[in-house]
C-alpha cells in the first residue's frame, strides 16, 4: 500500500512557482524550451545506456556466482561507480576525438550540416521520425560520449542491483520448483526469476534519472552541449537569479514525474501491489 499525496503536493507546489517564474516580466520559458530537450536526450540514453549494458551484466553475475565472470563484473562495477565522469570525459576527448578522430569533439550536431525538423527537439528521435538517417548518424556520433559518461553510475549499481535480487529470487522456492520439473535454465531466468527482480532495478533507474539530470552540468560543459546544465553555469557566472529559478523547478517537476511514473510502473510487474489516496 502506497501514499502519493506527498509527491503530487511537491509537484503542483513547483508548477505553480515555475507558472510564476513564466508569467514574470523576467521570463526563462523560452530558453528552457530551448535546452531542456538537449539534456533530456542526453538523461535518456545515458539511461538506456546503464540498463542495456547493466541487466546483461548482472545477470551474467548472477548466473556465474562467485566464478571468473562474476569476479569481472563486480569488478568493472566497482570501476564504473568509482570513476568520475567529468574526468572520463576529458580521457575520451583526448582518445576518441584528438587521437583516434573517431567520435567529434565538442557540440551537439555537425555545424556544417542541417539539424533534422523540429518534433519534440531530441535530434535522433526527430531524424527517426522524419526518416533523416543522415542526420540520425551525425546526432549519435556526437551523443555516445557524453551519454557514456553520463550512464557510468546508473550502469554500475543497476548491475550490482540485479545481480544482487536474482540470487535472492534464483532461492526461492518457486524457482526451485520449476527448476524440478525440467524448465530449461533460461526460460526460467529471463521468464520467471528476472521479471520478479525488476523491481529494484526500475526504482534505480527512476532515482538514477533524476541523478543524471541534476549532474550532467560538468560533462555538458566539458562537451559543450547545448543543455540546461550549460544554460543554469552561464547564468550562475552572469549573476542572472531567473534562468537558475527556472532551471531548478524545472528539474524538480521533472524528477517527481519520472518518479511518480515510475511507481505506476510497478503495477505492470508485480500485480499485488495496490495503490491508495
Amino acid at each position: 500500500m502506497r501514499s502519493h499525496t506527498c509527491d503530487l503536493f511537491v509537484f503542483f507546489a513547483s508548477a505553480l512557482q515555475f507558472r510564476s517564474v513564466l508569467w514574470s516580466g523576467l521570463s526563462s520559458g523560452p530558453d528552457l524550451a530551448r535546452y531542456f530537450p538537449a539534456t533530456l536526450e542526453l538523461v535518456l540514453a545515458a539511461l538506456l545506456l546503464g540498463v542495456v549494458l547493466g541487466v546483461p551484466l548482472g545477470l551474467i553475475a548472477a548466473v556465474y556466482r562467485d566464478r571468473l565472470p562474476d569476479q569481472i563484473s563486480r569488478i568493472f562495477s566497482l570501476g564504473m561507480v568509482s570513476i568520475p565522469n567529468f574526468w572520463l570525459a576529458i580521457v575520451l576527448q583526448l582518445v576518441l576525438a584528438f587521437t583516434l578522430t573517431i567520435l567529434p569533439f565538442t557540440g551537439r550536431f555537425d555545424r556544417l550540416e542541417t539539424p533534422p525538423l523540429t518534433i519534440t527537439g531530441l535530434y535522433t528521435l526527430d531524424s527517426l521520425l522524419t526518416l533523416n538517417f543522415a542526420a540520425y548518424g551525425t546526432a549519435l556520433r556526437y551523443l555516445i560520449a557524453p551519454a557514456f559518461c553520463l550512464s557510468l553510475g546508473a550502469l554500475a549499481t543497476i548491475a550490482r542491483t540485479v545481480r544482487a535480487d536474482l540470487l535472492d529470487v534464483l532461492g526461492t522456492d518457486y524457482i526451485r520448483t520449476a527448476r524440478a520439473v525440467g524448465i530449461p535454465t533460461t526460460t526460467l531466468i529471463l521468464k520467471y526469476a528476472l521479471k520478479n527482480a525488476s523491481l529494484n532495478t526500475l526504482t534505480q533507474v527512476g532515482l538514477f534519472f533524476g541523478y543524471t539530470l541534476t549532474g550532467s552540468v560538468l560533462v555538458e560543459n566539458i562537451f559543450s552541449w547545448p543543455g540546461i546544465g550549460n544554460y543554469a553555469v552561464s547564468a550562475a557566472l552572469t549573476k542572472d537569479f531567473v534562468p537558475l529559478m527556472g532551471v531548478t523547478l524545472l528539474t524538480g517537476s521533472a524528477i517527481v514525474i519520472v518518479n511518480l511514473l515510475t511507481d505506476f510502473l510497478y503495477l505492470l510487474l508485480d500485480p499485488r501491489i495496490k495503490y491508495t489516496s
